[in-house]
């Protein structure tokens, strides 16, 4: 198996902007000495380093440029989609399925089965069924601050982004 330091690292890219990218895609933060923590920490963009739903935003995005939005409403619809959603698991399984990454993997699996289903895109009943299948998997959740703020997080976007649009 190709490392992507090692891929990165003969394509040019300086040791630390390498162990940045490493941070960023696999969550590995190994690379990054106390000093670049610190920086971050400082400057408030911590939560960019934790993997989350901003990861598999990007990955889905590039994804749906490759091969979901040319199939729509072909018949190869449902295994380009069991396709899309096996490379997404695989990434969060790779990179260790941290909570974070396991709330926003369920809220797109949910999302997108909803979306192949031509269900009307509704924000509120995928955060209830999300926050359904975290509390069946983990009942502790609960008590997890990382989840509430990230259900909190999600309950004002699903709510009042309608009022925001312009």
């Amino acid at each position: 198996v190709v490392s992507i330091e090692k891929v990165l690292s003969e394509s040019g890219v300086s040791k630390e902007h390498c162990a940045l990218l490493n941070v960023m895609m696999l969550g590995d933060r190994s690379g990054l000495d106390k000093s670049k923590k610190a920086l971050f920490r400082q400057g408030g963009a911590q939560h960019l380093l934790a993997l989350s739903g901003l990861h598999i935003g990007i990955f889905l995005t590039l994804l749906n440029l490759l091969f979901l939005r040319r199939v729509r409403f072909h018949s190869w619809r449902w295994p380009v989609l069991g396709i899309t959603l096996f490379l997404l698991w695989y990434y969060a399984i790779m990179v260790g399925l941290p909570k974070s990454l396991l709330r926003a993997m369920l809220m797109t699996t949910i999302f997108l089965i909803g979306q192949f289903l031509y269900r009307p895109d509704s924000g509120s009943n995928v955060l209830a069924m999300t926050v359904f299948a975290m509390l069946a998997i983990d009942p502790r959740c609960v008590f997890d601050v990382g989840a509430q703020l990230s259900v909190s997080a999600l309950v004002g976007l699903v709510f009042f982004s309608p009022s925001l649009k312009i």
